[in-house]
């Protein structure tokens, strides 16, 4: 009806509009996206192998490209251009202009990058321990890895290879995607609640998308791999026990760093340091104490203690 397209014309502008007027540092907001395929996959090791591979081969590259990693990005921002009304044309632009589009297309390259290594050091755990480890908590973890993102794995068959053209070379493609879809966040319909998808849900819901999901990501490490490590404890398995439970400690101690260093980078960038919160440093202001309460002094708490 007229109504409902007009609706859905005045929800896109408001949106628009708030896209461009408060997220031109979303960039340095995004710094966190260096160490979400850390925390997902729990392997420093992948992460060093990906990243370097990915840096300084360029045919590496370009078979990362080829499996399509940052196709939605690239289909939504040329479909913007192409049959976009001016909202749509306006943020494409604007988020190419503020670097966003290009950190988010590396960063989606280089959680791929991670993720193959990831995933093959899984199967090659398993092809090390062969069959006859099944049940064991260590195989059990290795395999759930796998399993995660829509991959089963014989160890008495070769390790699948990108753009190898079988049917288990497409099957570990995907897992790639799916890893990075759920480490590098690009909200979809069906990652919003039901009433996100009309104008005004839209409106409300826009700038928390990408909290929640992050919520999201937080719960599934802090609750569903000490539940593994449970299990594997009770099993006798206290390495494999350890092994769960890397995910939970990088998120508590990887994440804040990097968002640590996010912030203070906007701090740096947007001349919110010092004691007045006006000049190129970092912020001196933003303290615990000033955001939950007064900073009281010794004389103050002890009075309230009635010492």
């Amino acid at each position: 009806s007229e109504a409902s397209q007009t609706a859905r014309k005045v929800s896109r502008t408001m949106r628009a509009v708030q896209n461009v007027t408060l997220l031109s540092y979303a960039t340095i907001s995004s710094f966190s996206d260096l160490a979400m395929p850390i925390i997902r996959s729990g392997d420093f090791k992948a992460a060093w192998q990906g990243w370097s591979k990915y840096l300084n081969n360029k045919e590496y590259r370009d078979t990362i490209r080829r499996i399509g990693i940052a196709m939605d990005g690239i289909t939504h921002e040329r479909m913007a251009q192409l049959v976009g009304d001016g909202s749509n044309i306006i943020q494409s632009t604007f988020f190419k202009m503020t670097g966003l589009t290009p950190w988010t297309n590396m960063q989606r390259a280089g959680a791929a990058a991670i993720a193959e290594h990831g995933l093959r050091h899984h199967m090659e755990a398993l092809k090390k321990m062969g069959s006859g480890a099944k049940g064991t908590p260590a195989y059990n973890r290795h395999a759930r890895e796998l399993v995660k993102f829509g991959m089963t794995f014989d160890p008495s068959q070769p390790l699948p290879q990108i753009g190898g053209g079988t049917e288990a070379d497409a099957m570990f493609e995907r897992a790639i995607i799916r890893f990075t879809d759920a480490t590098i966040f690009s909200p979809k319909p069906h990652d919003m609640p039901l009433f996100a998808n009309n104008p005004w849900g839209a409106m409300a819901y826009q700038l928390k998308s990408f909290s929640i999901m992050y919520g999201r990501f937080a719960m599934e490490m802090l609750k569903d791999e000490p539940v593994e490590a449970w299990k594997a404890m009770r099993a006798g398995d206290f390495g494999t026990a350890a092994q769960h439970l890397k995910k939970p400690a990088l998120l508590m101690t990887l994440g804040p760093a990097v968002a640590a260093g996010s912030i203070a980078a906007k701090d740096l960038v947007m001349a919110r340091g010092g004691e007045e919160g006006q000049s190129f440093g970092i912020n001196q202001t933003t303290k615990l104490s000033n955001t939950f309460g007064p900073e009281w002094s010794d004389e103050q708490l002890d009075a309230m203690a009635g010492w």
